[in-house]
């Protein structure tokens, strides 16, 4: 990419000439960052396997339930480790080891409700550490509920083989919380999405404390949680070099995406216009054959109370069509995102005979939404293996997603 500086800068206020070169002095940082993360990937060794350890389901709620191509952080010294050159290290963590809820290899320790931002309930992770001289790689969690449910400790039922798994081979694992949709959400779902993308970054920023290896970290989940996955995945790096919260100018690069029972993108028009498009089912359609679509939609882009007309006629305003934008995964998938496994065999819809959505289920979990992702995907040339038997879609040598994440990370 190649910014121009404007050849004449006239003013005398300072704060002015701040915010008018602030973008320009971002793109430089952030091209010297990439520059070091090239450099770090060439260099880094995968550190030694920790202590002994199979199968998420996915969770199986609503619109929920059941990072490019390994770009990451500069590999530094863990004990100085914060993404950018000259910053202060971080204070340690005040962590204090629980019991851990399933059972584990010896050697590890387990803390629970470590928190990451304000909201004391919903901002929260537990995470797994494998006893290891060296940093070790994550595998972080992020579950579905349809964005207003679901909990982290759904990983304990539907993904405690693959927890065990995981941790017998070094590497750690976290599952997290993040804040829920409510009724008329004034942010919409942002929110959430941000949530998840800042408790990546916070345990990058803190991972002395953690003992954890930032630049080996990768996502999964099941619904909403898969779609937050790919998400962060295909988005372009949100490190902010320039913002004064130091957890925000930590990469949001990964090493790899695992997606169960996704949605395909949460431009939600884009459902008609390709998950759906071989039915003819118009979003009109649905919000008549499925009521409980229309507020949905009113939380999920911050619309307020509106009849359904209106809120049909929402979705086409340049506001919301910015909105829209700012979450379309499809729209976002370009060739330095990371590799991606999607898979739907389970939950609510996602193992359905072809054909059009009759329910919520069958709206939010179709297996169309994971064809959709798999295209786009090879499209843009990022490694992609999926199975969608009910689409008759179920790639060579399909890997456990056990074996996808180990590859990724190690």
């Amino acid at each position: 990419m190649t910014t121009t500086m404007p050849a004449t800068i006239v003013t005398n206020d300072l704060d002015t000439l701040r915010d008018h070169l602030r973008p320009y002095v971002r793109v430089a940082l952030a091209f010297t960052l990439s520059l070091s993360l090239g450099c770090a990937d060439d260099d880094a060794e995968p550190g030694p396997a920790g202590p002994e350890q199979g199968g998420d389901t996915g969770d199986s709620g609503d619109i929920g339930d059941t990072g490019d191509s390994g770009d990451t952080i500069d590999d530094q010294d863990s004990s100085t480790d914060t993404g950018l050159p000259g910053e202060e290290p971080p204070a340690p963590l005040e962590l204090e080891p629980s019991t851990p809820p399933i059972d584990v290899p010896a050697g590890v320790t387990f803390y629970e409700d470590v928190q990451y931002g304000d909201d004391p309930r919903f901002n929260a992770f537990d995470i797994f550490v494998p006893e290891s001289d060296a940093p070790t790689p994550l595998i972080l969690y992020i579950h579905g509920g349809g964005f207003d449910g679901g909990d982290k400790r759904s990983a304990y039922v539907s993904s405690a083989n693959e927890i065990r798994q995981w941790l017998s081979e070094g590497v750690a694992f976290a599952t997290i919380n993040y804040r829920l949709l409510e009724h008329n959400d004034p942010e919409g779902v942002i929110k959430p999405l941000s949530d998840s993308r800042y408790c990546l970054q916070f345990i990058r920023y803190h991972a002395a404390s953690l003992n954890i290896a930032p630049e080996r970290v990768a996502l999964f989940g099941g619904s909403a949680g898969a779609g937050t996955s790919l998400w962060i995945g295909a988005s372009p790096d949100m490190a902010d070099p320039m913002a004064d919260d130091p957890v925000e100018q930590m990469s949001t690069r990964v090493s790899a995406v695992g997606a169960r029972a996704t949605q395909a993108t949460y431009d939600l028009v884009r459902w008609e216009t390709d998950v759906f498009i071989e039915y003819g089912t118009t979003f009109e359609d649905l919000t008549l054959t499925l009521p409980e679509l229309t507020p949905l939609v009113q939380s999920f882009y911050a619309l307020g109370e509106r009849n359904r007309e209106q809120t049909l006629a929402a979705l086409y305003s340049p506001e919301i069509e910015d909105y829209r934008q700012s979450v379309d995964i499809l729209a976002m998938l370009d060739s330095d995102d990371p590799p991606i496994w999607i898979e739907s065999t389970g939950g609510a819809g996602a193992d359905l005979p072809p054909g059009p959505p009759e329910n919520t289920g069958a709206l939010y979990h179709h297996p169309n939404h994971g064809r959709e992702v798999r295209e786009a995907a090879m499209a843009a040339g990022i490694p992609v293996v999926a199975n969608l038997p009910a689409l008759g879609i179920v790639d060579d040598e399909f890997p456990s997603l056990v074996e996808f994440m180990l590859d990724a990370v190690q």
